[in-house]
């Protein structure tokens, strides 16, 4: 037991360092995956602050002058009607083209739009009695489409984009507007493709390269740095973009989420092992100090019985070298007897002893192999009886018929096996006065013949 339980104990100890290694990775990847969350949480609160800032921008027109935004704001007040807007909010342009598409409008881009010179009138009346400044109005019912003749050649020329109002998007009422700001403007991808197509066409319409040059009718040239993120159209533009990462950004974001619960749900079972395995391991712990304690006291009794041993051995020599009758009671008594007469050069004479269900000692009735195992392998020991005890409270007592139908079945037993059983006899006490089966061959009287003596605190002699 002490053995089983230290061999236990070694392989929770190994468990538990499997447990352990397999914690603190998952407390590992739990705590990188809340790191991972933190910093696209981070990402994305960034995003939200700077859509939020771009989309209050484009609410209040910042950027626009302050007659666009007098006017816009007493058109979402109802003040003012057929008001579509100022042109930069009415299209849209694909990211590499905004550069260009900004230039070649330049402030046309706040031109506002109406419905009819009618609903223009009253903006500029508005205006005026606002001293709200000066508005360009584009009523869709006046304005003329602009159309380049070169077109189709243009489209050979190295270098060529495309013209102005064909690269961008916008919805179809507005074609005329556009084809108006934008139909007679060509744009090239660099400088020296615009230049040798100004030439070529003798500077009849206007040029933008990608990156904001400009070839004006006529010859002149407006050119230098732009930045991409200072006009109206780079503003939606990133708004529009920004809207985009968002959505990705939070689509990672709720994976994050999803990782982290499973990470901690990993994380908090890996631990709920490692704990049973560390409680598993305290009940082994305890088992070896209870095997420990139980071990000091077997040997303690082990000791002990050595030295009865000692003396009950000696007190067998005495008793085979008076010749008495012994009792083998058990494999282990009839072995120690045995060896002892080897040693002696003699045969000792003995009986067996059944226990048929007093439980005074003797080999039990369901071990008869154990019986056997005693005629067979005693040779310095004669086995010239066999007996049992036997008890009866009351006449007719049915145990005592058990004990002696048991007692029968043994030496049915013994006998069935080719050895002789010699004088078969049994002790007991009142079971002897009214069982004449328990006379057999032979009887021991006990105390029911022979008296008991009473103790009590003073010695008194034995009745005779």
């Amino acid at each position: 037991q002490f053995d089983n339980a230290v061999e236990e104990r070694d392989a929770v100890k190994n468990v538990i360092q499997g447990y352990q290694l397999r914690m603190d990775a998952r407390k590992k990847k739990w705590e990188q995956s809340k790191d991972a969350l933190m910093k696209l949480r981070m990402e994305e609160n960034a995003l939200i602050s700077r859509i939020k800032l771009l989309t209050e921008m484009e609410k209040d027109h910042e950027g626009y002058t302050r007659a666009v935004k007098l006017v816009m704001g007493e058109a979402q007040r109802g003040a003012l009607h057929n008001i579509f807007g100022p042109v930069a909010d009415l299209l849209k342009v694909p990211d590499p083209y905004t550069v260009a598409i900004e230039t070649a409008l330049g402030m046309a881009m706040q031109n506002i739009v109406v419905g009819q010179e009618a609903d223009g009138k009253a903006v500029i009346q508005y205006l005026k009695r606002r001293d709200g400044g000066r508005a360009t109005i584009l009523p869709l019912s006046s304005i003329r489409p602009g159309f380049l003749r070169e077109g189709p050649e243009l489209t050979q020329e190295p270098g060529f984009v495309g013209i102005g109002d064909q690269l961008i998007s916008f919805d179809p009422k507005f074609k005329h507007v556009f084809s108006n700001l934008l139909g007679r403007v060509v744009v090239m991808e660099h400088l020296d493709a615009a230049i040798a197509v100004a030439r070529k066409y003798r500077y009849s319409f206007r040029i933008v390269t990608l990156d904001g040059q400009i070839l004006n009718p006529g010859g002149s040239m407006t050119g230098g740095s732009a930045s991409r993120s200072a006009g109206i159209l780079s503003r939606a533009n990133e708004l529009e973009r920004l809207n985009q990462q968002l959505t990705g950004i939070q689509n990672r974001v709720a994976e994050g989420v999803r990782v982290v619960a499973e990470s901690e749900r990993e994380s908090t079972a890996a631990a709920y092992e490692l704990e049973t395995a560390q409680a598993q391991l305290r009940q082994w712990e305890d088992a070896i100090l209870k095997a420990e304690g139980e071990l000091s006291r077997r040997r303690s009794v082990a000791a002990e019985l050595e030295r009865q041993g000692e003396s009950h051995r000696e007190e067998l020599e005495q008793l085979v070298d008076l010749n008495v009758v012994c009792t083998i009671s058990s494999v282990d008594t009839g072995l120690a007897l045995n060896a002892l007469a080897e040693n002696r050069s003699t045969v000792a004479e003995a009986h067996i002893q059944v226990d048929t269900g007093m439980g005074f000692g003797g080999f039990l009735v369901g071990e008869p192999e154990k019986i056997l195992l005693a005629y067979r392998s005693l040779p310095n020991v004669a086995l010239e009886g066999i007996y049992t005890q036997l008890h009866a409270m009351r006449v007719g007592d049915p145990e005592c018929a058990h004990q002696l139908e048991r007692f029968h079945q043994v030496l049915d037993t013994v006998h069935a096996a080719g050895f002789e059983t010699g004088t078969v006899h049994a002790a007991g006490s009142y079971a002897l006065l009214h069982w004449e089966e328990a006379l057999l061959d032979g009887v021991r009287a006990g105390s029911a013949l022979m008296g008991r003596c009473r103790r009590t605190r003073r010695r008194r002699p034995c009745p005779p």
